[in-house]
């Protein structure tokens, strides 16, 4: 966007290379196997007729075994057969009960605490304010020209942040990346703050409130500063909040509930 900033027809240009993107995850998805969890459920609900159909309920568990072992790779087979042996088991036990009402979630208090605290404090952390809002930042901040461009580098590095997570989460676990994530947060957002208190007018005698908003700037130093942070604040989102309040939300709840739980 910031390249084809000049152009005509640049956001058509835009929307064309996100469509481009868009072909390539979908060619990408084909190659993903189905859920595991999906596939220990249809095993255990074919499981519950006659045994005319008892082979097909082989069929899914051996296709759940081969989608886990396609995303636990270098993961043993024994530690692959034990986290199937529990889908299966989980699923055996979900199936033929009641399916449960939303109300049924408030049965079980802590696990409904800690799911409805992590979805509200991401919701309320701003990161998707700073991100539509980071051309206009930067441009206090004094890059009137580059403010696009700046904002460029945020959402790339926002995007390193995402695959590294997704990559090293089962690694390093949620909890260490949740709390390291809030801690990068937390540092960014006063380095900007202390960066703002230090902007000044580019005219002589002019106080900064009477300032235009093209000749307002940071000092250098700061002006570095406010870029790192706001590109740190970004990636301290994406390694904790982000994407680690949705996955855990789906794993604090009993099977039982999960559906009607994470619906609330």
């Amino acid at each position: 966007g910031a390249a084809l900033a000049g152009a005509g027809l640049s956001w058509r240009w835009i929307m064309s290379l996100g469509a481009v993107l868009s072909v390539i995850m979908f060619f990408g998805l084909l190659s993903i196997p189905r859920s595991p969890r999906w596939l220990a459920l249809r095993a255990a609900q074919e499981g519950q007729h006659p045994t005319l159909v008892q082979s097909r309920s082989q069929v899914f568990a051996d296709e759940a075994r081969a989608s886990l072992q396609f995303f636990r790779k270098g993961v043993s087979s024994a530690e692959v057969e034990t986290e199937l042996q529990s889908l299966l088991q989980d699923a055996r036990n979900s199936v033929g009960t009641t399916p449960a009402r939303w109300s049924d979630a408030f049965n079980f208090p802590k696990p409904l605490i800690i799911g409805c605290g992590l979805v509200t404090l991401q919701q309320v952390t701003g990161q998707p304010s700073v991100l539509y809002f980071a051309p206009n930042i930067f441009k206090d901040a004094g890059f009137n020209n580059t403010a696009a461009l700046a904002s460029f580098g945020v959402g790339f590095v926002k995007l390193i942040a995402t695959l590294v997570t997704v990559w090293r989460i089962d690694k390093y676990g949620r909890r260490p990346l949740l709390i390291l994530g809030i801690a990068v947060m937390l540092a960014s957002l006063v380095a900007v703050g202390f960066a703002f208190l230090y902007r000044e007018c580019a005219k002589p005698d002019v106080d900064i409130k009477d300032c235009k908003q093209e000749d307002v700037s940071l000092p250098t130093g700061w002006a570095i500063v406010s870029v790192v942070a706001l590109a740190l604040y970004t990636a301290g989102y994406q390694v904790g909040f982000g994407p680690i309040s949705w996955l855990m939300i789906s794993e604090v709840f009993p099977l039982s509930v999960r559906g009607a739980a994470l619906s609330i």
